[in-house]
């Protein structure tokens, strides 16, 4: 069976210049960590926004929110910064037909 990984980038994808306390958002780590792991099980990667978690909208939510119900496969990873996480996880609640991670 096939997982979706839908990527939002924060934390997990940080690029950080400690010198300067500043940090950006680097290109999605997801299939790095895939295939350094050797997953051997089937899986596709999409990004679906590029943004710090701070920085996402309940806009944005309700777009990760359709790009699930739209999906096909029914396991689904969302990568997410971890200081909003909460209120997307509410977003997300109720999806029906779906195992969300």
């Amino acid at each position: 069976m096939k997982i979706k990984f839908l990527t939002t980038d924060g934390t997990i994808d940080k690029v950080s210049f400690a010198a300067k306390s500043e940090f950006a958002i680097g290109q999605p780590q997801v299939m790095k960590i895939l295939r350094d792991a050797n997953a051997t099980f089937e899986y596709e990667v999409e990004s679906v926004l590029r943004k710090d978690s701070l920085d996402i909208t309940d806009e944005d939510r309700q777009l990760i929110r359709r790009r699930i119900e739209s999906e096909e496969c029914p396991l689904i990873v969302v990568t997410h910064g971890t200081d909003t996480i909460i209120q997307t996880a509410r977003a997300l609640a109720g999806i029906s037909n779906k195992t969300l991670c």
